[in-house]
């Protein structure tokens, strides 16, 4: 292991997956053991498994937590970060993730903590994890100040597109 430099952002240490901090994050991300965009589609109302397991059957448990539900968009995000995906699809995913937990019942406006997937119902026990809960509201705020910083640019670009014009 190597020391880390005052100028570095990451540890530097031998990881195997390439020579540079960015290059290993960049592998590390891509690995399919975290959030799988595959799997925020229509079938599954745009929300996360909570676990896919390949040596069990069922492979895939569909119920979701508003921690997963957090991880959903800030994997969103960090994909088009990463440049695994584009700003359009992104947005897109966003959106539908967005979209389906407006329409998630609430408890008092706070997620319940486990919800059934394909037919977007609480879970009994039905509850209200502060944890999660707290969770998720990170993940939002993040997901709101990405969103306001793509907006930002947006109304650049066309502040500049439009000078250019006169």
């Amino acid at each position: 292991s190597q020391t880390r430099t005052a100028d570095s952002r990451l540890p530097l240490s031998q990881t195997g997956y390439g020579d540079s901090p960015y290059q290993s994050v960049s592998a590390f991300a891509g690995n399919p053991y975290f959030i799988d965009l595959d799997y925020l589609i229509e079938e599954n109302n745009y929300l996360p498994p909570d676990n896919y397991q390949e040596s069990r059957d069922p492979k895939v448990v569909y119920r979701t937590s508003s921690t997963n539900i957090g991880l959903a968009l800030i994997s969103t995000i960090s994909a088009y970060d990463l440049q695994f995906i584009n700003l359009e699809k992104c947005l897109k995913i966003l959106e539908n993730i967005i979209s389906t937990i407006k329409e998630l019942p609430k408890w008092n406006g706070h997620l319940y903590n486990w919800y059934d997937i394909k037919k977007l119902e609480p879970l009994r026990p039905m509850y209200v994890s502060t944890v999660d809960s707290g969770n998720f509201i990170g993940y939002v705020f993040v997901t709101k100040s990405f969103l306001k910083n793509i907006q930002n640019a947006l109304y650049k670009i066309l502040l500049k597109s439009k000078s250019k014009k006169r």
